[in-house]
């Protein structure tokens, strides 16, 4: 519940502290004295827009406090929403501050907060129906909201919004793979024509190279073996080759060595040298001998370098990026033709996906209409008493034709729309069509009564429920503003006698001229106040005396009780069917 509300500077209010009590609590006052500006203050902690305009003239600022008084659950949740430590013992205390070109500050037990976080908050502490919350009744959406609250309907809904949300994805991935299907084939096809060209060329890192050095061989190939000859001539099998000499030389040194030891060191490095010369002769020899210049090998390494270059020209330019890039074409591929085998097994994940929106919204409706009957009746039963007995109400739930995909939204597969009849012998239509304002406030508050039960918001506000209603129907009203607050806080701005003589707390807001500044201000009212306040309400403003022994008779009076819930008529049985 709210325990406090403190304004300061909102407006007219220079200065309100309120300590508010659990139940019914009223707000009345004369028409234009300020009493908008407490459910003003009350929006701004629920995060409503600020706006610099109400900052009281002079003032630098305006502020509102909030005490709330919260369960363990509800203080777990509200500091998840706000972004803060939760508070102990369950006190929450929210402050807004507006200050000049709308600027301000929120907080939320002295730690900053966002106004996104208030509203987050505030969805879970504070609902504030104002008359504009009856228009909202004409929104079939908010009429949807209305049936599944009522009904329990939640785990439903969202289980349907998660299937819509899946099997739109299923059938967007099996159309965006069949899109792709014939840019993918042609893909592949090339790629795989990479792979086979590379794969098939059978490339060695360095052929190239090789196979150029073979060809200028055999471009040179005369001077080549011409070269080759000699070099072997030279060296150990022409006249006066190379080995010969050494050989020469060798044997001369041989003897000489005999006569003097130390020419040993000259002869045995001629010995290393005649080696070396017969090993340089006998590989030049078998290059000479091995050398194929078979016209047949040069064509061959033509047509290869031809190929290659080809190859590398596109894939290239060496061996090793060649070979890369055959394996990476063969790796996409395969993935491309992974994609192309996904795209079958789409179409199934998409007919599953689009059987289980359909039980998923079945289900949905289903719930739907059982609660609609029970709403239905549910309201039936408190129009009785609100003059609106010979009034028709049902409530209309589809299940959505055509494909759920394309035609429903996250809220169901299909309409939910309040019918409604005002007079017999009219026709049942949408409420938004028929109902005049009156009805539709009788309308609201029978259908608020229902909801009280499915309802987790701790403080519900209404501004001028019984607007349009007429006082006849006080008593009735107030029973069902008595029956809402039932373990929770209701705060009600009214001009109807017997609601404020029903609630729990009755706060009035007064407004005064001083010094040519004029002031609102709001008090609780009780005893011989509380009276008076009653008995203008009943006779007028100034009259208070006239209405006094009426005013007491209404706060004597037992509290109104909400009538038992009466079964619904045998026509209405038969409608129903």
């Amino acid at each position: 519940m709210l325990a406090e509300l403190e304004i300061r500077d909102l407006a007219l209010l220079a200065r309100a502290r309120l300590s508010l009590r659990p139940g019914l609590v009223a707000l009345t006052g004369a028409t234009g004295v300020g009493k908008s500006l407490v459910l003003e203050a009350l929006g701004l902690l629920a995060g409503d827009r600020a706006d610099a305009a109400v900052i009281r003239s002079g003032a630098s600022s305006a502020t509102v406090r909030g005490l709330f008084h919260l369960s363990p659950e509800q203080a777990r949740e509200a500091a998840a929403a706000l972004g803060i430590d939760e508070p102990e013992g369950g006190e929450l205390l929210v402050e807004r501050r507006v200050e000049p070109g709308g600027r301000g500050r929120a907080s939320a037990d002295g730690s900053p907060v966002t106004v996104a976080g208030l509203r987050a908050a505030a969805r879970l502490l504070v609902e504030i129906h104002g008359q504009s919350e009856h228009q909202r009744l004409l929104d079939p959406r908010a009429q949807a909201d209305l049936l599944d609250r009522a009904g329990n309907c939640t785990a439903e809904r969202e289980r349907f919004a998660g299937a819509l949300r899946e099997a739109r994805a299923a059938r967007d991935r099996r159309a965006g793979l069949e899109a792709r299907r014939r840019e993918r084939l042609a893909r592949i096809d090339y790629l795989d024509h990479v792979a086979a060209a590379v794969g098939g060329a059978r490339l060695r890192p360095g052929e190239k190279a090789d196979l150029e050095r073979e060809r200028a061989r055999f471009d040179g190939a005369e001077r080549y073996l011409a070269d080759l000859h000699a070099a072997v001539d030279a060296l150990q099998e022409g006249e006066g080759s190379a080995g010969d000499r050494l050989g020469a030389a060798r044997s001369a040194l041989a003897r000489a060595s005999e006569l003097d030891p130390r020419l040993a060191a000259a002869r045995d490095l001629v010995d290393e040298a005649l080696e070396r010369v017969d090993a340089a002769a006998r590989e030049a020899a078998r290059l000479r001998d091995a050398s194929d210049l078979d016209p047949e090998r040069r064509a061959a390494v033509e047509e290869r370098l031809e190929a290659l270059d080809r190859l590398l020209r596109a894939h290239g330019p060496s061996e090793e990026e060649a070979l890369a890039a055959g394996a990476a074409a063969a790796a996409e591929s395969a993935s491309l033709r992974a994609e192309e085998e996904d795209a079958g097994r789409a179409s199934v994940v998409e007919a599953a996906a689009a059987a289980a929106l359909a039980a998923a919204g079945k289900a949905l409706a289903r719930k739907r209409r059982a609660a609609a009957r029970a709403l239905a009746a549910g309201v039936l039963a408190e129009m009785a008493d609100l003059a609106l007995g010979a009034a028709r109400f049902e409530v209309l739930v589809e299940e959505g034709e055509g494909d759920l995909r394309d035609t429903a939204t996250e809220s169901g597969p299909g309409r939910v729309e309040f019918l409604f009849q005002a007079n017999p012998g009219e026709p049942l239509l949408p409420l938004a069509r028929v109902a005049s304002g009156g009805e539709l406030a009788r309308v609201a508050l029978a259908l608020k009564t229902r909801l009280a039960d499915a309802d987790r918001t701790p403080v519900l506000v209404f501004d001028e429920v019984d607007a349009e209603v007429g006082g006849r129907l006080g008593p009735a009203v107030a029973a069902r503003l008595r029956a809402v607050a039932a373990g929770r806080q209701v705060l009600v701005v009214t001009h109807i006698p017997a609601i404020a003589a029903a609630a729990d707390q009755h706060l009035r807001v007064t407004k005064e001229v001083s010094g040519g500044r004029t002031t609102a201000a709001v008090e609780e009212l009780s005893g011989a106040a509380r009276e008076r306040e009653l008995a203008e309400m009943l006779r007028g403003e100034g009259l208070a005396e006239r209405g006094l022994e009426a005013a007491r008779d209404l706060l004597a009076a037992p509290p109104p009780a909400r009538p038992a819930p009466r079964p619904p008529s045998s026509s209405a049985r038969r409608r129903r069917r």
